[in-house]
């Protein structure tokens, strides 16, 4: 095992006062046309302050006002896995759904939603954000074994990441992906090793692995201006929202079973509020505001 890896699992974490005296908001979320309760699976907040959530059990996406009324809602035929912004257009987003082995270019905003483009990927795509020179996936195949796919902005893979190609097993089941240092970095979840990764997109170099008690079962990712990462650890024996530093050597647990969190998901960052947005339990279909001020 390397040097850098044994650091991180050693790394420094210091728990934070309850979130409790962050929580500023909570909002019932539901439509007419639901059959079931609304399972959180990404979300993203729009320029506008709106915000995009991507409900599972009813395999759609949502589209909220800044006071969480439903203006719009978008169909799928399975369900929408992850979701990120476009670093070419405002208004256009990328949405991934992994039993439809598609990507999608969907425009919303100011009360509307629409798909206006696809492109079938031919694999099991979960992950997605935008790095420096185009879009990245991350993809499934046989049950726990994973790969990123780099790919440009017509979604024509350009470079493919086996796990075989890092040291040991690096990763084996990377789910969601964001970027630091303005694309530069790619910032990857793995469920299969418990595990954060971070690595440069031109050298595919290992930055940084975070392996810790507090973040099994890592799950959606957030990055603030800073830089900061935001992830979920949602596992049986852990229920957390984590923040961890752009170098990756320091963790700060943010949020609880302290604070009702049971198998938490679809966390995003608000960076006009500066503020964190997250269902915080599974079974009760609302969304929380926390924030970081």
């Amino acid at each position: 095992m390397s040097t850098e890896l044994r650091e991180m699992k050693s790394s420094k974490f210091v728990k934070r006062k309850s979130g409790r005296n962050l929580l500023v908001g909570e909002h019932r979320i539901n439509h007419l046309d639901d059959t079931e309760d609304f399972i959180l699976r990404a979300s993203l907040v729009l320029p506008s302050g709106e915000v995009l959530l991507l409900d599972k059990a009813n395999k759609n996406i949502k589209l909220f006002d800044q006071h969480f009324h439903c203006t719009a809602v978008l169909n799928f035929d399975t369900y929408p896995f992850d979701i990120c912004p476009s670093n070419r257009k405002r208004s256009e987003y990328y949405v991934t759904e992994p039993e439809q082995q598609t990507v999608y270019c969907i425009m919303a905003g100011n009360g509307r939603i629409c798909k206006y483009k696809q492109s079938r990927i031919d694999e099991d795509c979960r992950g997605i954000t935008c790095w420096k020179s185009g879009v990245a996936i991350s993809v499934m195949r046989e049950g726990f074994v994973g790969t990123i796919g780099l790919l440009d902005y017509n979604f024509k893979i350009k470079r493919k990441i086996w796990e075989t190609d890092f040291c040991t097993k690096l990763f084996r089941a990377p789910w969601y992906l964001d970027t630091i240092r303005d694309g530069s970095q790619l910032v990857i979840s793995d469920q299969g090793n418990h595990s954060l990764i971070c690595i440069d997109v031109r050298t595919l170099g290992t930055i940084f692995v975070v392996q810790n008690a507090v973040l099994m079962g890592p799950r959606t990712l957030a990055v603030d201006t800073n830089d900061n990462i935001y992830v979920i650890g949602s596992h049986e024996s852990c229920h957390n929202v984590v923040k961890i530093s752009p170098e990756g050597n320091k963790i700060d647990v943010l949020l609880s079973r302290n604070d009702k969190l049971n198998y938490p998901s679809g966390l995003s960052y608000d960076k006009f509020n500066n503020r964190l947005l997250l269902q915080r339990n599974k079974d009760k279909p609302t969304i929380c505001l926390y924030s970081l001020e």
